[in-house]
C-alpha cells in the first residue's frame, strides 16, 4: 500500500514538473505575459483531446520546441504538425485523454480507431457507453504495478474479465507508465495477461 501510495504521489509530482518546466521556458524567453501561458495550456489541452496523447508528453515537447524557435504560435504549428504526420502514417489512431469519463461520447465522436479508457471508471461501463462495435484500450491503474503480485493479479483480472473475451479489447494501463515501476511486474503482468486472456476466449 505504502508503494502505491508513492507511486500515485510521483505520478502527480511528474505531471506538475513537466508544467513548470514549460511555464519557466516561457519566462525564461520572456513569453510568460498576456495570454501567452494560458493559450499554450489550453493549446495542449486541446491536444490531448483531439489525439489522445497525453500532456505529460505534450508538454516536454512544447518546452523543447518553445527552446528552439523562441515562439509560441511557431512552436504549436510544429507540434501539431508532428502530430498530424504520425496520425497519417497510415497506423491505427488511438483516441486517449486522462480523466475524460464523463465525455466518452464526445471523444468518439472526434474520431479514433480505438477508444483509451483510463482508470477512473469501469472497463465495461466505459465499453457500454461506447457500444462493442468500438474498439477500446485499457484501463488498469499504472500505480497498481507497484503493488505486491496478489493485489495486481486482482486488479489486471477484474479489467480482463470486465472486457469478458470479446474481441476489439486491447488491455494496456488506463495512463502513462511511471519511471521507477518494477520491471519484474511488468514482465509477469504481460505473461498473466495473454494466459488469462486465452482462457477466456475459450
Amino acid at each position: 500500500i505504502l508503494s502505491y501510495a508513492k507511486a500515485s504521489v510521483k505520478a502527480f509530482a511528474e505531471d506538475d514538473k513537466a508544467a513548470k518546466a514549460l511555464g519557466t521556458t516561457l519566462k525564461n524567453l520572456g513569453l510568460a505575459y498576456g495570454a501567452n501561458v494560458g493559450t499554450v495550456n489550453g493549446f495542449i489541452s486541446r491536444l490531448e483531446m483531439q489525439t489522445g496523447v497525453l500532456d505529460d508528453e505534450l508538454r516536454p515537447a512544447m518546452d523543447r520546441l518553445l527552446r528552439a524557435t523562441g515562439d509560441v504560435t511557431k512552436s504549436q504549428d510544429l507540434l501539431g504538425l508532428a502530430l498530424d504526420i504520425a496520425a497519417t502514417a497510415g497506423v491505427p489512431v488511438i483516441h486517449f485523454g486522462t480523466n475524460t469519463s464523463g465525455m466518452l461520447p464526445l471523444i468518439q465522436k472526434a474520431g479514433g480507431d480505438v477508444i483509451g479508457v483510463d482508470w477512473r471508471i469501469n472497463l465495461d461501463e466505459a465499453w457500454e457507453i461506447l457500444g462493442h462495435s468500438t474498439p477500446v484500450q485499457g484501463n488498469l491503474d499504472p500505480v497498481t504495478l507497484f503493488a505486491e503480485w496478489p493485489a495486481l493479479e486482482k486488479r489486471a483480472k477484474d479489467v480482463l474479465d470486465r472486457a469478458a473475451g470479446r474481441p476489439g479489447h486491447i488491455f494496456n494501463l488506463g495512463h502513462g507508465i511511471v519511471i521507477e515501476t518494477p520491471v519484474d511486474n511488468v514482465r509477469k503482468l504481460v505473461d498473466y495477461i495473454h494466459e488469462y486472456s486465452r482462457t477466456l476466449r475459450g
